[in-house]
């Protein structure tokens, strides 16, 4: 790959049913580095693992561990992770339960992965930005104290 090109973002995808991950990960496959899981277990494994995603998409009914459990975990482990559940559980006590535990977004299965792409674009976006920010003010912070010790030397 060209050195002058950006490397593609990490997305991970997190659902038991392989039908899915394989659609959204080819759907998703030109814009991100797509890495899925058909288990939650496995998808923590890799984070602990030193595996770094741009966004996660995990569903919310999964067999090993409560879904909100996940996403809490989940954001434990990478708080500045855009995360997005998908699920076909209707109920707004689901869809709130995800939210609270730090989910970032909630789509209704069924969805059009359009619409997904879009909402995973812009929060990566916005994490980007954030990022961005923090260390903006980070080294505005550190010129301060170089600043600072400069003039009391001088004094």
């Amino acid at each position: 790959m060209n050195d002058m090109m950006q490397s593609k973002p990490n997305l991970l995808m997190i659902d038991d049913a392989p039908m899915m991950t394989r659609f959204l990960s080819l759907f998703f496959s030109e814009q991100y580095n797509v890495v899925t899981c058909n288990c939650a277990l496995e998808a923590l494994e890799m984070l602990e693992s030193g595996y770094v995603p741009a966004a996660v998409i995990t569903d919310l009914d999964m067999p090993e561990i409560s879904g909100v459990t996940l996403v809490e975990t989940l954001r434990n482990s990478a708080p500045n992770c855009p995360i997005v559940v998908v699920s076909g559980l209707k109920e707004s006590k689901y869809r709130l339960g995800a939210l609270e535990a730090g989910a970032d977004d909630f789509l209704n299965k069924p969805f059009h992965p359009a619409e997904l792409q879009v909402r995973i674009k812009k929060l990566i976006r916005n994490a980007t930005a954030t990022k961005k920010t923090a260390l903006r003010v980070e080294m505005a912070r550190q010129t301060a104290a170089i600043a600072k010790r400069a003039v009391w030397s001088l004094s």
